[in-house]
């Protein structure tokens, strides 16, 4: 009995040996006649079906039939594959891609209320698939993505696929395209609604560029969020509709706001060649009044430099694009040849248009200095300022091309309120 036992766990154990042997086993594989994405697409299936086969003669059996499904969604189904052995660790699969597949038919439907939407119609009539062309999965899914874009775009939250077919007739070498569409309801917007947050309703609400009862707009909806995050008043947001509150048809928007903290200090310390040791202070009162009035300050100290500049900021009508600002300017100015001293105040507008920045100004300056030994001057000038900018660039955090246009004209007269005359432009 011992020694049947015996024998038994050294069969298993000769058998878990083996199979070790086997699954351990490397080999490589090498393809040619397919290029660019179908060949990443083929490799991607060999390598799935290495690390998946028992043996490497499980790998070459199934190895073949894995290449033609691959190119299937580039269009060829008439795929033939050579495997060339080099050795028992190296195989070779030469691939002959035979006649591409081309579309045939494309029938595309529409039922349901949107059936005579314009710009549903306008993509259909315009329909990216068209018969001659070839038959590519990944183009497919896209347009059909592409098609359920712009019907949620038109406010058709619930269409549906009815039918969705690719009939590929080998004998014929043809595909035709069936997709046919149940719009649904059509869904409007609603009322916006705000979480609790140190932001007063009203002031919220006047950053609302979605109008009620018009149609529902995913592409609206994303930039009324966007537009939000924009803004800087809040560091977080949710903007989402709730399809379960719907009443007759008119979505409610839920809008969760999570803003930052409503105060931040900064303190630096460093040394300049110029300036010597140097110390900064600064802090931002991001939330002075529940209507997004805000205001920051700045002090640098150093034996040559030093100075104060603060600005009070007030949001205009539309948060987004317009914005008051007060600002103070203290400053004292030490180098070895003089000394100045100089207090700025500033009022100003500021209107925001896509890529546009107007910025219109008044600025008072007064200023006491001293050059050497001589009597101190005292210089006073009252000056308005407009500034025209236009940034266009990919990326505006991180861009990595772009323009810039920027136009300033500012100037000053004794007539009024200013010791000299000056122009600039």
């Amino acid at each position: 009995m011992k020694k049947i036992f015996y024998i038994s766990i050294c069969t298993l154990l000769l058998i878990a040996t083996s199979c070790y042997v086997f699954a351990s086993e490397k080999y490589h594989f090498e393809i040619n006649g397919v290029s660019g994405d179908a060949r990443k697409n083929v490799e991607t299936h060999l390598e799935t079906l290495k690390s998946s086969a028992f043996t490497k003669q499980e790998f070459l059996q199934q190895a073949p039939e894995q290449i033609r499904k691959a190119l299937q969604p580039f269009g060829y189904f008439k795929t033939s594959v050579t495997t060339e052995i080099a050795n028992t660790s190296n195989f070779h699969f030469a691939i002959n891609l035979g006649p591409i597949l081309k579309i045939s038919n494309v029938d595309v439907k529409l039922n349901g209320i949107g059936k005579d939407n314009l710009e549903i119609k306008k993509y259909i009539d315009q329909f990216p698939l068209q018969p001659g062309q070839t038959l590519e999965i990944d183009r497919y899914n896209k347009t059909k993505d592409q098609l359920f874009q712009i019907l949620h775009d038109q406010g058709f939250l619930k269409a549906v696929l009815e039918k969705k077919e690719i009939r590929v007739n080998l004998k014929k070498y043809t595909a035709s395209i069936i997709l046919h569409i149940d719009t649904g309801p059509r869904y409007y917007f609603g009322h916006v609604l705000f979480n609790e947050n140190p932001f007063s309703k009203a002031f919220l609400q006047r950053f609302v560029t979605i109008k009620e009862n018009e149609p529902y707009s995913s592409q609206k909806l994303l930039k009324f969020k966007t537009d939000l995050i924009n803004s800087h008043y809040f560091q977080q947001v949710e903007a989402i509709p709730d399809i379960d509150q719907a009443e007759r048809n008119h979505l409610p928007i839920k809008v969760s706001l999570t803003p930052p903290k409503s105060q931040r200090y900064d303190i630096g310390i460093g040394y300049g060649t110029f300036t010597g040791p140097r110390l900064t202070l600064g802090t931002d009162f991001r939330r002075v009044t529940d209507s997004g009035q805000h205001f920051n300050a700045q002090l640098k100290l150093s034996s040559v430099l030093s100075r104060l500049a603060a600005k009070y900021y007030i949001p205009g009508k539309n948060p987004l694009t317009d914005q008051y600002t007060i600002g103070l300017n203290v400053q004292h100015f030490a180098p070895q040849n003089g000394t100045s001293f100089s207090q700025t105040l500033s009022g100003s507008f500021q209107k925001t248009k896509e890529e546009w920045q107007n910025t219109f100004s008044i600025n008072y300056l007064n200023e006491r200095y001293r050059i050497k030994e001589e009597s101190t001057h005292i210089s006073q000038l009252l000056y308005p300022n407009v500034t025209i900018s236009r940034v266009k660039t990919d990326n505006l955090l991180a861009p990595k091309f772009g323009n810039l246009f920027n136009f300033s004209v500012q100037g000053a007269s004794q007539n009024l309120l200013s010791k000299t005359d000056f122009f600039q432009a």
